[in-house]
């Protein structure tokens, strides 16, 4: 085709100005356009351009987790040097193609394969206006902007395929370099289909012929493409740095956010319907059905195939074949083959990229747009042979192009939000942003809890998310028990240990900044991390080693640390902390010793100057023994100190009420002996802290760090370990009911039931008084419910602003709920309730601390029995309810027991040391009751989980053929609704224990649990488990019991899909069993003498991302050379070439046994400070006087690098990438030479691209 004719095309035009009209936001003004992982960049940042770089000091410093990118960022970078704005560069490289080139692309190739300009039309239109596009290019407008390029050559291909050539091989090269530079990972899919259409493309002439010559010609554009990316290929690939994209590209968990119970991906993959399309906003995560109409769609793409004509072309079945190939993709984990995606997960290189199958859509809706093309194409032609007229046709086609031209409505008037909406940078961000570039020296800003799409950042001024530093570098610093980290109180913890200014220091964090709450331009990411900015805030305003300072800003919060530290620094003795203990316990010893902060590492290294070891570390792992612990280590060698610390905070915190005296105590977890003799001092047994007097018949209440615990009379509980306490109060309960005949031995309250949920007019409810079931006097309450819902209740005077004590026991024979509501008369009528399922035939008592509205002279408390499944009626009985006043008793004092870490007598003569702890309680054993299902089911019949409606499909059994502890498993079966079962078990507030059990789907059906505690405020934990493949899968969680809870629930789920799939879900040897308490109560502490001698200087010379050069002024004492950048193997240290000092090597000596050895001896190479790089070196002797002129006491002066070795790969294979592209612009010059000379010859004018 002549290239008069294509660019002479109106309906091309026609294509692209449709699209320009739907996405015109992004053609008529120059705002700025950013929305999910597009970030906001400055002009200077962009314009900082530089050779391609392996490792990004970018978070915490790392290897450079997207290299395919460097393209388009050094093309970024040039146009911000000419002038462009963020905006407008955005645009030029993103934007505009997607819309221009996708439009152009795909209107050719249907055109092309139909031979119809009205299947182009709508082929375009189906490609650029489908669901999964426009939310592709809501999302990251690199992945969309690829995939746009994609028709384009693919249309390229088919040309090649008519008439090989090299300059045609060469053309086809230009826009899959293109798709690789933007995202390699279409680039990687695109392969597929491209090795297809090989098979497809070859005929009869080239096999016998042309076949080798074909065949280079036709892979050379994957080849050049492949070369033009050596300059990170080869340095990933081939020079290891491939563990680099772990977790930031590859080998993440597999994604299944935003995938509703009722959703099934093959159904959205098959009609081409993103899940949280809507027809308005897009929001994440949101689901949504899918309009019956857009079945259609794929029923009229594989209709071409009922057609012989199409059928019998090659290339109608090629696109075909890809569709059905996208659709496997596409459809996940859901059946069938529900586990074929898992294992090309796992086993197909290059797959582990693509953590979610979004990626892969556009296999789907590009031949769905050339399938029904051609199907249009081939009806037109019908019709112009037969000599009908076309209106039907164009009837038919202008029905299909309606729902796509619909999509476009809320991308036109902006109603879809995302990207299609300008933003407005707060003025805030711009004020930082100069008070940023005003300090030209190294340092980084962390972002609590992350970064603002607006924050600064460039390569001597990183930015750190606090939430992506918790779950990379800094995790191992992380408490257990605090992983997950959407609890804004999990988040803040890092920066309240006792290391936390030597973490922030050594890292050169300067600044702590709490980003705005700006849900006007989308980025209130706060939502994720429990909506409450001023959390943040006033977390950061409490702590000692931060100081807020005034730059400008209105809201941004700022902080500084004063004691950051620069991008390299020297230290004079670290101490190393043992990883298995905790932590911030053994650092806060450590530095207590050394009276002061001092770096810290993990590593075993064998020249600290303070070396804690935990004792008994070892005796917290999950399922081992519930025995004694022995632990043998060496003596003290020459040069060191031997200690013994006690940590007495470790201790469990006590209290009893007898006799009106509340007594604090405090309990030894277990004895420590030494060589078979009780140590002094760590001999067991409790303490007595402190006692409070309280009235002889009061009850109390006790609040430690927001949790109530109540405290009856000759009662005693536990408040868990002291170091977890904080705050503690107490109060007092008189006694003095409130409620007028709380024991119903007077009788009802109410004359008849109450109906509490009259949906409609067929109650059937019952209300007695209870004389074989009571717990205060011979009657109870008893409510039966079986449609609607029982209640009864009772007015009593109250005084407002007011805490009271609500109590009540409570009892179900069938297991229905209890339940409860208390309201005010205040003017907000204030109200409390709670609703709970009962576990057991017992009685049990429920205690809660009520708090009296302000205004409220009066009281309501109704108590409520439930309905269940409107068959059976559920029995609730209440008796002896209690509302009496609470009164402050005081502070209680436990600092009596003195310092924390408290010196054990031990000598340190003789052999090896022996140690033996005996816990006082037992520890491991499992307290819940049947959990390998060997005595049956815990429930009787299978519970509704999620009775939505009145038609579950549910089961539950015993499974003989699948176990793993037994004979038996429970198998939970759920088509429609939620199977659920529960057992209930005793626990110990404040106590740590491991949850443990195995689970297993024969289907991928999902998994699920939710532990539930009795401790008032609702406390729980859970999730869902997605089923990896067939096989048994293990679940381990370390729990904290919350304080004042005495019984947990455990409920087992199997979850619905698509209401016509038996899922089946099975669970086998469930544990939940006490932690040891032996870890961290006792500390070996290894003193090295002389340790912290000497001083160093430092000075940064010459700092490039893989290299920095220092100038180094030292005494012959070793040192620490610490680079404020994430640990990697790949960095080195080595000695610079400056003049007199050149021979430094025969002055820094290896030290044997650290990790990370340097080749050459050139120092040991460890993790310091959380994971930040560092070099044990040992200057040796200075240089004798007629070397420098000094004397024996004269500093060394010398010169050190430090490199990142894999950089040298990239040198390499950025030659490789230019002689690639050298050698392809001289083809292209050379086939353009040739044409030119031909045209001269012929005496043409124009261009003729035959």
């Amino acid at each position: 085709m002549k290239s008069e004719r294509t660019w002479s095309d109106p309906v091309l035009y026609l294509a692209i100005l449709i699209n320009i009209a739907v996405y015109h936001v992004w053609f008529t003004n120059t705002g700025i356009l950013t929305h999910g992982d597009m970030f906001y960049k400055f002009t200077e940042q962009l314009s900082q351009v530089t050779t391609f770089q392996t490792w990004s000091s970018m978070g915490l410093g790392g290897i450079t987790g997207i290299p395919s990118a460097y393209s388009y960022s050094l093309l970024s970078g040039l146009l911000a040097k000419a002038g462009f704005s963020y905006a407008l560069i955005s645009r030029v490289i993103f934007f505009w193609p997607l819309v221009i080139v996708g439009s152009l692309g795909s209107y050719l190739l249907v055109k092309k394969l139909s031979g119809s300009r009205v299947g182009g039309l709508l082929g375009s239109i189906i490609f650029s206006l489908n669901t999964f596009f426009i939310v592709s290019s809501s999302a990251y407008a690199p992945i969309a902007t690829a995939i746009a390029w994609f028709p384009l050559t693919l249309y390229l291909f088919v040309l090649f395929s008519e008439k090989p050539s090299i300059w045609m091989a060469l053309a086809c090269s230009l826009p899959l370099f293109i798709i690789s530079c933007l995202e390699f990972r279409i680039f990687y899919v695109c392969l597929l289909p491209l090795l297809l259409f090989y098979f497809f493309s070859l005929h009869e002439g080239l096999r016998r012929k042309r076949l080798p010559e074909y065949t280079f010609l036709f892979f050379l554009p994957v080849a050049v493409t492949i070369l033009l990316n050596s300059y990170w290929l080869v340095p990933y690939y081939l020079g290891g740095l491939e563990k680099g994209l772990q977790g930031i590209i590859v080998g993440r968990d597999l994604f299944t956010g935003g995938i509703g119970p009722t959703t099934n991906l093959l159904h959205n993959a098959y009609a081409i319907f993103h899940p949280i399309w809507s027809g308005g906003e897009l929001v994440l995560f949101s689901v949504h059905p899918i309009p019956i109409y857009w079945f259609l769609i794929p029923l009229l793409a594989f209709s071409t195939l009922l057609f012989n004509k199409l059928r019998q072309d090659g290339r109608v079945l090629f696109f075909a074949l890809v569709a059905l190939f996208g659709i496997f993709l596409t459809k996940f984990y859901f059946p069938p083959f529900s586990g074929a995606y898992q294992w090309l997960y796992d086993h197909f290189p290059g797959f582990n990229a693509f953590r979610e199958p979004g990626k892969f859509t556009f296999l789907i809706y590009l031949p769905y747009a050339v399938l029904i093309g051609c199907l249009v194409g081939h009806l037109l032609q019908r019709a112009g042979r037969r000599g009908w007229k076309p209106a039907a046709v164009l009837i038919l086609t202008a029905l299909i192009a309606l729902p796509f031209l619909v999509n476009a409505i809320p991308v036109a008037t902006q109603s879809a939000g995302t990207i299609f909406v300008r933003r407005e940078i707060p003025k805030d961000y711009v004020v930082l942003r100069d008070f940023i570039l005003d300090q030209p020296e190294f340092f980084r800003t962390l972002w609590v809890p992350t970064y603002s799409r607006w924050a600064y950042r460039d390569e001597s001024h990183p930015f750190v998310s606090c939430v992506d530093a918790l779950a990379g570098g800094w995790s191992n610093l992380q408490e257990r028990g605090f992983e997950d980290l959407t609890i804004p109180e999990n988040i803040v913890a890092i920066l309240e240990q006792s290391f936390s200014l030597e973490l922030l220091s050594s890292s050169s964090i300067k600044y702590v900044i709490v980003p705005l709450q700006d849900a006007r331009n989308d980025d209130d990411f706060f939502i994720h991390y429990g909506g409450d900015r001023e959390f943040f805030v006033e977390q950061l305003d409490g702590l000692e080693y931060l100081e807020r300072i005034d730059i400008g800003t209105e809201d941004l919060a700022v902080y500084v640390n004063g004691a950051y530290d620069p991008a390299v620094f020297a230290a004079h003795g670290i101490c190393r902390l043992d990883p298995e203990g905790d932590i911030d316990a053994q650092y806060s010893l450590a530095s207590s010793l050394r009276g002061g902060d001092l770096p810290f590492t993990t590593d075993e290294v064998p020249f600290a100057a303070i070396d804690v070891e935990d004792l008994l570390a070892g005796a917290a792992a999950p399922g081992g023994s519930s025995g004694d612990a022995g632990v043998e280590t060496a003596p003290a060698d020459t040069g060191e100190t031997l200690s013994l610390y006690a940590d007495r905070s470790r201790g469990e915190l006590r209290c009893s009420l007898a006799g009106g005296t509340a007594t604090f105590w405090r309990v030894d977890p277990g004895a420590l002996f030494l060589n078979g003799q009780p140590l002094p001092g760590a001999a067991g047994g409790r303490e007595v802290l402190c006692t409070m007097q309280v009235g002889p018949e009061d009850d109390c209440w006790l609040e430690a760090d927001g949790a109530w615990i109540y405290l009856g009379r000759d009662e005693e509980v536990s408040l868990g370990r002291i170091d977890r306490i904080s705050t503690l109060l107490l109060y007092r309960v008189p006694p003095g009911n409130l409620i007028p005949n709380g024991s119903f031995e007077e009788g009802l309250w109410t004359e008849e039931v109450l109906d509490c949920y009259a949906y409609d007019e067929r109650p059937q409810l019952d209300m007695s008084l209870s004389g074989e079931e009571s717990t205060a006097g011979r009657y109870a309450l008893q409510l039966e419910a079986t449609r609607h819902i029982a209640g009864t209740y009772t007015d009593f005077p109250v005084e407002g602003n007011r805490d009271y004590s609500l109590s009540f026991d409570y009892q179900s024979p069938n297991g229905a709920e209890a339940g409860y509501y208390l309201e005010f008369d205040d003017d907000a009528k204030t109200a409390a309730s709670a609703r709970w399922l009962t576990v057991s035939e017992a009685w049990r008592r429920y205690q809660h601390r009520v708090t009296v509205p302000r205004g409220a002279s009066t009281a309501t408390l109704y108590l409520y029995s439930y309905e269940s499944d409107g068959a059976t009626a559920m029995v609730t009985r209440y008796d002896d309810v209690e509302l009496e006043a609470i009164d402050f008793a005081g502070c209680p004092d436990l600092a009596v027991y003195g310092d924390r870490f408290v010196p054990l007598p031990l000598e340190t003569r003789g052999g090896s040391l022996a140690f033996e702890f005996k816990p006082a309680a037992a520890s491991g054993v499992n307290i819940v009751p049947n959990g390998s299902f060997e005595e049956g089911l815990w429930t009787e019949e299978v519970l509704d989980g999620y009775a939505y409606d009145e038609r579950p499909q549910l089961d539950m059994s015993l499974s003989g053929e699948e176990s793993t502890a037994g004979r038996y498993a429970l198998q939970l079966e759920a088509t429609r609704h939620i199977a659920r079962t529960f057992v209930d078990f005793p626990v110990e507030g404040g106590g740590d224990y491991y949850l443990s059990f195995d689970y297993q789907s024969p289907n991928g059906a999902e998994a699920g649990y939710l532990l539930e505690f009795d401790d008032g405020a609702g406390t729980s934990t859970g999730g869902r488990l997605p089923a990896a493949g067939t096989s048994w899968q293990h679940l381990q969680q370390r729990v904290e019991v919350p304080l004042g809870a005495t019984s947990a629930v455990l409920s087992l789920f199997c979850y619905e899909s698509d209401g016509r799939t038996n899922n089946i879900a099975r669970y086998d040897h469930v544990e939940f069993s006490r932690v040891s308490e032996g870890p961290g109560l006792y500390y070996l502490v290894r003193t090295a003498d002389g340790g912290f001698a000497g001083s160093t200087s430092v000075e940064v010379t010459d700092s490039r991302p893989t290299e920095k050069t220092v100038q180094v002024g030292s005494s012959s004492d070793p040192f620490v050379l610490v680079m404020s950048q994430q640990y990697d193997e790949g960095w080195r240290l080595r000695a610079g070439k400056d003049g007199k000092n050149a021979s430094l090597e025969g002055r820094i000596s290896n030290v044997v046994g650290a990790r990370g050895e340097d080749e050459g001896g050139q120092g040991v190479h460890f993790s310091i400070d959380g994971g930040v790089n560092a070099w044990y070196v040992l200057p040796g002797e200075p240089p004798s006087a007629s070397t420098d002129g000094g004397g024996a006491d004269a500093p060394l002066d010398f010169t050190l690098v430090m490199e990142f070795y894999p950089q040298r790969q990239a040198k390499w294979g950025s030659l490789i990438t230019l002689l690639t592209f050298l050698a392809v612009l001289v083809l292209a010059l050379a086939g353009l030479a040739l044409k030119l000379r031909a045209q001269v010859r012929k005496g043409r004018s124009g261009w003729d691209t035959r």
